[in-house]
C-alpha cells in the first residue's frame, strides 16, 4: 500500500516541519515522477494535514425533534482516515460535537490543513457550503458524500474538487498530489470546463481498510456511560458496504454498489477491540440490513459479542427475519432492531420499491418482541400518490404494531435516488438546490413531491400521527414498566417533551 520512499519523505516532512517550509527539496521518485515540495496547492507535493469534515445538522435539521432524534458519529469519515493516516497527520471534526460552529471552525482553523475534506447530504449541504466557503483561500477543499457525489457540477460552485462515491483510494491520490486528470473518481474545474473523469472503482476487500483507531476525546464524545447510573458505553461499527435492494428513497446500491460485506474475523476484531481499550459494552451496529448474513457469517460475530457480554442494537427488514435468526440475535445480546415500514397501503410501499406485506411486517414485530427484543418502526409520509386516508391507515397499523418507538418522516427527493428521479420526469420537482429559507420544516431545504398534499399538511400530519402513537395512556404505562435505568426515563422523558 505504501511505497519505503514514500514513507521516508513523510517522515522527512514531520520530523522537519519548520525547515519544509523554508527549503525547496527535488526527490525523484519512480511512480510519480519529480516530486517538488513547494507550498502550493498546484504542485503534486504529499500533504502532511489533512482535516475531515462534518458540518453539525441536527440543531437545523431536526430543530424541536433533536433531542428526541439524536446525532451518531461520521463512521464514513473515520474510515477515510484509518485507512490514509499512514500517510499523513489525518483529523476528523465533528460539528454535532462542537457548542458552537465558531469553535468548530476555530478548531479546525488551529490545525491548518492542507486539504479539508467535507462530508455533504443534502438537508445540512448549506451548512457544508459555509464551512468550505471559509476555508476556499486555505487549503484544497474537497466535497464527498451522497449529495456530492449526484450533484459534482453544483458542488464546485463552492469547493474544489469533488470525490464521487467511496472516497478511500481517491483521498489517497489527493493527498500524494496525483494530478487531477489521473484520479478517477473525481469531478474539477480545469480552466474554466467542468471536468467528470471515470468512476472510482470499489474496494473489493473491505478488510483492507485498518481498523478505526479512536482517540480517547473522540471516543468519549460519542459513547459518554450513562450520565445517572455508569450503565453502559456505546460503540458504533460498520461491516458492510452496499446495499441488495432498491428502495425508491435511498441511493445506497447506487453510492456503494452491491452488497460487500467483511469477513467475520475481521468484524470479531474490531468488536474485540473496542470491548478492550474502550471498555464499551454496547454495540450499534449501522449497516443498512445486518440480518443480510448468512448464517455462517453472522455466527462468528454473534459469539464474540455474546463471549463478552456486549449488547447491541441493528438494522433489519421484515423480509429477511426469522424466528431462528431472532433466537440467535437475542441469546447473542441484541435488545432492539429497527425495521423500515414506510407505509401499510401496497400502492405506496410498492411506490417506494418496498417490497414486503403487512402480514411479514406484523410478524416481524410480534416475534421480534416474543424474544425480548425492543423494535423501532420508521415510516413514510408524501409519496407522490398518497392522499390523506393512507396516512391515517398507516398510523392506524403503526400502532397496532405497536413498536417501543416509532419514526415518522416525510419523504426526501434526494439526488441520485430513483424516487428522486421519477418526482422529475413527471414534473413533481426541478433539479432544485437546497434552500433552507424557502423550504422551511421537513425536509428541511428541499422541496416535497406530494401530488396531493401541501408541505404545511403533511407536518401537520406527521406531529399528529406522534401525539396518536405516543399520547396512548396503555403505551406509556408499558414504557414505564421496560424502563431499566434512569436514561430510559429520560429517554420517555424527551418523546413526552418533544411530541405531546
Amino acid at each position: 500500500m505504501k511505497l519505503p520512499l514514500e514513507i521516508e519523505i513523510i517522515k522527512l516532512f514531520n520530523s522537519f516541519h519548520a525547515l519544509s517550509e523554508l527549503l525547496f527539496v527535488v526527490i525523484i521518485n519512480t511512480n510519480y515522477g519529480i516530486v517538488t515540495f513547494k507550498k502550493d496547492k498546484n504542485l503534486p507535493i504529499f500533504m502532511r494535514r489533512v482535516a475531515l469534515a462534518q458540518a453539525p445538522y441536527s440543531e437545523v435539521v431536526f430543530g424541536r425533534e433533536k433531542n428526541a432524534k439524536g446525532a451518531n458519529p461520521p463512521l464514513g469519515l473515520y474510515s477515510l482516515k484509518a485507512y490514509n493516516n499512514n500517510i499523513a497527520d489525518i483529523r476528523v471534526f465533528d460539528g454535532e460535537t462542537y457548542d458552537s460552529f465558531n469553535n468548530f471552525i476555530g478548531d479546525i482553523e488551529d490545525f491548518q490543513p492542507e486539504l479539508i475534506g467535507i462530508t455533504t447530504v443534502s438537508h445540512s449541504y448549506e451548512r457544508s457550503k459555509d464551512l468550505a466557503r471559509y476555508f476556499t483561500e486555505k487549503a484544497l477543499t474537497v466535497a464527498g458524500g451522497p449529495y456530492a457525489t449526484f450533484r459534482d457540477q453544483e458542488c464546485l460552485e463552492d469547493f474544489d474538487v469533488v470525490v464521487r462515491g467511496e472516497g478511500e483510494q481517491t483521498l489517497r491520490e489527493l493527498i500524494r498530489r496525483v494530478p487531477f486528470q489521473k484520479i478517477n473518481g473525481i469531478s474539477y474545474i480545469d480552466n474554466g470546463k467542468f471536468v467528470r473523469n471515470l468512476d472510482r472503482t470499489r474496494l473489493e476487500n473491505l478488510d483492507e481498510i485498518p481498523l478505526i483507531e479512536w482517540g480517547d476525546q473522540e471516543f468519549f464524545n460519542y459513547s459518554r456511560p450513562s450520565v445517572f447510573d455508569n450503565r453502559s458505553k456505546t460503540g458504533y461499527i460498520i461491516t458492510s458496504r452496499g446495499c441488495a435492494y432498491n428502495c425508491g428513497y435511498c441511493c445506497s446500491n447506487i453510492m456503494w454498489d452491491r452488497i460487500r460485506l467483511r469477513n467475520p474475523e475481521n468484524v470479531a476484531k474490531e468488536i474485540a477491540r473496542l470491548n478492550e481499550n474502550y471498555g464499551i459494552d454496547y454495540l450499534k451496529f449501522w449497516d443498512d440490513t445486518f440480518t443480510l448474513r448468512s448464517n455462517s457469517n453472522l455466527i462468528p460475530i454473534l459469539n464474540e459479542l455474546k463471549s463478552r457480554g456486549i449488547r447491541f442494537t441493528c438494522n433489519a427488514r421484515a423480509d429477511t427475519i426469522s424466528e431462528k435468526k431472532l433466537a440467535q440475535l437475542a441469546d447473542a445480546g441484541c435488545d432492539k432492531i429497527f425495521y423500515g415500514c414506510e407505509s401499510s397501503v401496497p400502492e405506496i410501499r410498492k411506490e417506494l420499491g418496498r417490497k414486503m406485506t403487512n402480514e411479514q411486517l406484523a410478524s416481524a414485530f410480534h416475534l421480534t418482541k416474543m424474544f425480548g427484543i425492543h423494535t423501532v418502526g420508521s415510516f413514510i409520509f408524501g409519496s407522490p400518490n398518497e392522499k390523506e386516508y393512507d396516512i391515517e391507515k398507516t398510523i392506524e397499523f403503526a400502532i397496532d404494531i405497536d413498536p417501543d418507538k416509532v419514526l415518522f418522516n416525510i419523504l426526501t427527493p434526494h439526488p441520485g435516488t430513483p424516487i428522486y428521479n421519477y418526482a422529475i420526469a413527471r414534473g413533481l420537482i426541478d433539479h432544485y438546490k437546497v434552500d433552507t429559507s424557502k423550504w422551511q420544516g421537513e425536509p428541511l431545504g428541499i422541496p416535497t413531491i406530494s401530488k396531493h398534499l401541501t408541505r404545511e399538511q403533511l407536518q401537520k400530519m406527521k406531529f399528529e400521527a406522534y401525539k396518536r402513537f405516543y399520547g396512548r395512556q396503555e403505551y406509556l404505562i408499558n414504557q414505564l414498566k421496560k424502563a431499566q435505568s434512569l436514561d430510559d426515563l429520560v429517554s420517555i422523558q424527551n418523546i413526552v417533551r418533544t411530541y405531546l
